[in-house]
């Protein structure tokens, strides 16, 4: 997992109406469904199996109030989604060295991604070292 896996849903969001977001019951909700069948939306269901007595609610989020599927108005793969955290995260010192204590208790086929998170952790670090801005670097005439 990486920055590249962190995209910004607003554009998303932005597409989908939130009309029935209210009476979907996701508090109790065991499955979702997304299916060809209903590409409106998705469908929340109260059990992990299909055959439950009770009815799945359909959640439309497709604007306007037509009944059928229409992909001029929903087509979410037409959406160019950005990256979240297109320059990094810089996490506090004192994160870093809790992440680093804990590195021990990781299985060495897994501390690929934290010493990847370290070194990038360090670039972000130079990267606001050699900060151009920086008014001490500014020569008074």
């Amino acid at each position: 997992m990486d920055r590249d896996t962190f995209f910004d849903l607003d554009a998303l969001q932005g597409a989908c109406t939130k009309a029935q977001m209210a009476k979907a019951g996701f508090k109790n909700a065991r499955m979702f469904q997304y299916t060809a069948e209903y590409k409106m939306g998705f469908r929340v269901c109260l059990a992990y199996f299909e055959d439950h007595f009770d009815l799945p609610t359909y959640v439309k989020l497709q604007k306007g109030r037509g009944a059928t599927y229409q992909r001029e108005k929903f087509d979410l793969s037409a959406i160019d989604l950005q990256l979240k955290y297109p320059e990094g995260v810089k996490l506090k010192d004192d994160k870093l060295a809790d992440l680093n204590f804990l590195l021990r208790f990781v299985p060495v086929g897994h501390r690929w991604w934290y010493n990847d998170l370290f070194a990038a952790q360090g670039a972000l670090t130079a990267q606001e070292d050699e900060d151009p801005d920086d008014p001490d670097d500014v020569l008074d005439f």
